[in-house]
């Protein structure tokens, strides 16, 4: 994966082709990249951020954002009152608790799908980005709120992101 400006890229293989291909993640506008190689497909990317931007500025219009930092969570009134509680004994809000557990049950599953033989880093705030490029845009249909699920032993619960 890459990420430039706050976006990120993910790529892909196209053995057939032979060459690396991608698209932004987690905005509804299509922003797409590509290249031989790994430093090709980075510099792309790179590229078809700032184009995105580029266009999105001359057309007078705000560029999708990745993430608004909200997250549509619903559940029923047992593991609300659980989680509550849980909250409680950690001295900490809701919302804090859920942040955390959520960030960590995450953080997790963003490491134990490394390749085999890669030592695990923790994310930091102030991790060096990576500097990719994309090189089409398009419009992209807005898309409907999606599922993710924790890890089931830290939180128990369902999420239902809604990208804003």
């Amino acid at each position: 994966m890459f990420t430039y400006k706050g976006y990120t890229g993910q790529v892909e293989v196209d053995v057939e082709a032979g060459i690396l291909f991608g698209e932004v993640l987690d905005i509804y506008d299509v922003v797409t990249f590509k290249g031989i190689t790994v430093e090709e497909a980075r510099l792309d990317f790179e590229d078809s951020v700032d184009f995105y931007l580029e266009i999105c500025q001359k057309k007078g219009r705000e560029p999708d954002k990745p993430f608004s930092g909200k997250l549509l969570y619903r559940t029923n009134s047992d593991t609300h009152r659980k989680i509550f509680i849980a909250a409680k004994k950690a001295g900490k809000s809701i919302n804090a608790w859920m942040d955390e557990v959520l960030r960590e049950a995450a953080d997790k599953s963003i490491n134990t799908k490394q390749k085999p033989g890669k030592a695990e880093e923790k994310p930091t705030a102030d991790s060096a980005e990576e500097q990719p490029t994309a090189d089409s845009v398009e419009e992209k249909p807005s898309a409907d709120s999606a599922e993710e699920k924790p890890t089931a032993e830290e939180t128990k619960v369902l999420v239902e992101a809604s990208k804003v």
